[in-house]
């Protein structure tokens, strides 16, 4: 099977493991905690599905047929959802179709019936929502049931299963996991694929975050030398449905018990390509032990983590109220999800970005410069395009100085460098703006809710996901000093 094409696309990202920066870092510990090492990455051909994780050959895949038959017990069996038979079977009239379509106990028509999907079914039924796909109760096509297509699965150019032709002559594209039946991206799999997890505690700005970033990828990506391509309609849809605008309420943040569907990039340099998949997870979801079942595959399996923290929410963090979910309890909780408790004198190899929200409404803070770095915008090089070590350095040390100065935020900061071998410090603001609080009417109550009180203009927003995106390799590190 030719397969070779998948070394070259896989060698082109350099090996985090080799970072120079990395090496020094856990040299610089000497004989301290042992680093948990970053998963190798998948051999050639094979695709870990972006929602039940299981690993799987690109050849195992299942197909959603285009093909529909309807039931007679739906009631008009003359009605094929608005597509003659014929249309369909390319061996000639139905009256012959009728000759050649039986085999086994059931008719071809009757494989190709819509129905309840039980593996699509049975993945979604853990969480408060399910997948709108228009799909998902198509007919399955495997490659171990001959019965439903002709000859064997079609691959592209470069030997990588992409498409099926059914029985009646139609051609598929559409993949799924044969896990869980949910579906893959075109060319999902076919490039080296990097899950990136963002999670932060109610009311920190996460989805105000990721709705910003996903509206600003082709600039940020363009700065910084990549061209940037939507997998999925997802993306535009959560942007939609999170709208980050003047006089309209700021998105209320993930639905408890819900599951936002990953959000797919590729990004693409010098011939190279790679996948980027975005998952929203809510931070109480990492910290009760039955959530933390349900989600804990979106942190375990995630190669960077990007967390969220509201900088007001340390001086609430210290009050009585008991029910206020700690960072540091976030930030254990993901550990946890990591080596399941395990992990005594371990930390975890994969990099994890904290990141200050909000960070305009901290110019009245004591322990802030008016000058500080945290209220300047990132400057981007024309001729040298990459992530700029110098301007993190500065930020970095600004942003450690602001959380060492609260006892919650010295906590956050302890704990990240007890349990991550290879830290971010950013700040970041989505809206940079001022907002006001209203009352509306939302889900038939009375509820308060704030608006951006102009066009909202994010800063510095894209640092942490560049940071991660240098850390992978996928982009050079500029403006380091010479060794």
């Amino acid at each position: 099977m030719p397969l070779s094409f998948l070394g070259g696309l896989f060698g082109g990202g350099k090996d985090r493991n080799n970072d120079s920066d990395y090496e020094d870092k856990k040299r610089s510990k000497g004989a301290g905690p042992k680093i948990v090492p970053l998963a190798p990455p998948l051999k050639q051909g094979m695709i870990k599905c972006p929602y039940c994780f299981n690993v799987f050959s690109h050849d195992d895949v299942h197909f959603k047929a285009m093909t529909l038959k309807e039931s007679a017990s739906w009631g008009n069996a003359d009605d094929d959802f608005g597509v003659e038979d014929d249309d369909f079977d390319p061996f000639g009239d139905s009256a012959e179709k009728e000759d050649t379509a039986d085999t086994g106990d059931k008719s071809i028509d009757e494989l190709f019936e819509e129905k309840e999907d039980p593996q699509f079914k049975s993945f979604w039924s853990n969480f408060a929502n399910e997948l709108v796909w228009r799909y998902a109760n198509y007919p399955v096509i495997t490659k171990d049931d001959t019965r439903m297509m002709r000859g064997t699965y079609h691959m592209d150019s470069n030997g990588f299963v992409d498409s099926v032709t059914d029985f009646y002559g139609v051609e598929t594209k559409e993949r799924i996991c044969p896990h869980c039946h949910n579906p893959l991206p075109p060319n999902y799999g076919k490039y080296q694929v990097h899950f990136i997890a963002t999670v932060g505690i109610t009311s920190s700005g996460k989805t105000v975050y990721l709705s910003q970033l996903l509206k600003g990828m082709n600039k940020y990506m363009d700065n910084v030398g990549l061209v940037p391509l939507d997998m999925t309609p997802v993306n535009k849809q959560f942007i939609e449905e999170h709208p980050v605008k003047m006089d309209v309420p700021l998105p209320q943040g993930t639905v408890p018990g819900a599951l936002t569907p990953p959000l797919f990039y590729v990004l693409i340099k010098g011939g190279v390509y790679h996948t980027l998949v975005f998952y929203d997870v809510a931070g109480e979801s990492c910290v009760e032990v039955d959530e933390l079942n349900k989600y804990g595959g979106f942190i375990r399996n995630a190669d960077g983590i990007i967390m969220i923290l509201d900088p007001h929410q340390f001086s609430l963090i210290n009050t009585s109220d008991d029910n206020v979910i700690h960072p540091t309890a976030v930030i254990q909780a993901m550990f946890n999800a990591f080596l399941g408790g395990k992990g005594q004198g371990q930390q975890l190899g994969i990099p994890l970005a904290l990141a200050l929200s909000k960070s305009d409404t901290l110019e009245d803070e004591e322990l802030i410069s008016p000058n500080s770095n945290i209220f300047r915008d990132l400057v981007y090089d024309s001729r040298r395009k990459g992530f700029d070590v110098q301007q993190y350095r500065n930020l970095m040390g600004e942003v450690r100085k602001f959380l060492n100065g609260m006892t919650e935020g010295s906590l956050t900061i302890n704990a990240i460098n007890e349990f991550f071998a290879n830290t971010g410090l950013f700040a970041f603001s989505a809206l940079n703006c001022g907002v006001k609080v209203e009352e509306r009417m939302i889900d038939g109550e009375m509820k308060k809710v704030a608006m951006p009180v102009a066009h909202p203009n994010p800063r510095r927003i894209e640092e942490p996901l560049l940071w991660m995106l240098s850390e992978f390799g996928i982009i050079p590190k500029i403006g380091q000093p010479q060794r």
